[in-house]
């Protein structure tokens, strides 16, 4: 699976079955804070539905992904 920076194209992501959005969500992923929030979303309009426990750490996870994000720029 390749690894993204800088701007993620929907498009890629739209092809991705769920297994593979699943791995933008997992813990150290190196994929853009935009690529992890895109996957999230795709999988909620898809039906996935995500604990409060998954969704704190999802949050936590894009947090953490943002403020490197920043520090590498």
């Amino acid at each position: 699976m390749p690894i993204f920076f800088g701007m993620i194209q929907r498009k890629v992501l739209e092809k991705c079955a769920d297994s593979e959005l699943e791995d933008y969500l997992k813990e150290g992923n190196r994929y853009t804070p935009e690529a992890v929030q895109m996957a999230f979303e795709m999988l909620e309009r898809r039906g996935r539905i995500f604990s409060e426990e998954r969704l704190l750490y999802l949050k936590e996870v894009r947090s953490f992904l943002f403020q490197q994000s920043v520090q590498f720029f």
